[in-house]
């Protein structure tokens, strides 16, 4: 069940972060493992939980090497971001996101495409609460076997 509060986008993290309402979280315990190095090291994931933890892993690390990336060809963004509101340095990020995008389609000869305008931004909400945690575990829990089914 997707609840209307889910849909949407949420950001990987790690297992630092609770797993809300736009935060996707693996799954933690002694007995699941969530590091590649971990399913390198030992064995492949066993069951839906360390499943989903070896993509949920995986996506981050490619996630990272984008940020590296981006840093590496804007250094503004490798540097010290200048001294300037919080609201600035959010538009300098998302020039530059912009603008590496805009190159990598004009290198692959891609079409741009403009912004579905029936996609909403996200509702405010309150996103740490126990019903927000339940409703994402759940959600994380309904990803997790379609990850599993897939690999059977």
């Amino acid at each position: 069940m997707l609840y209307p509060l889910l849909s949407g986008n949420s950001y990987l993290v790690d297992s630092a972060y609770p797993n809300t309402v736009g935060y996707l979280a693996p799954y933690v315990g002694d007995e699941t493992r969530r590091h590649l190095q971990q399913f390198r090291k030992f064995s492949l994931p066993e069951g839906v939980k360390e499943r989903f933890n070896h993509r949920h892993s995986s996506l981050r690390k490619t996630v990272e090497r984008i940020f590296g990336i981006l840093k590496s060809r804007w250094r503004i963004l490798a540097d010290r971001m200048p001294q300037m509101r919080l609201q600035q340095q959010c538009q300098i990020i998302v020039a530059c996101c912009t603008l590496h995008n805009f190159i990598l389609l004009h290198e692959t000869g891609t079409p741009i495409t403009p912004r579905d305008p029936h996609v909403r931004d996200p509702p405010n909400v309150q996103l740490y609460n126990d019903r927000n945690q339940i409703a994402m575990d759940e959600l994380r829990d309904e990803i997790a076997e379609m990850i599993s089914s897939r690999l059977h």
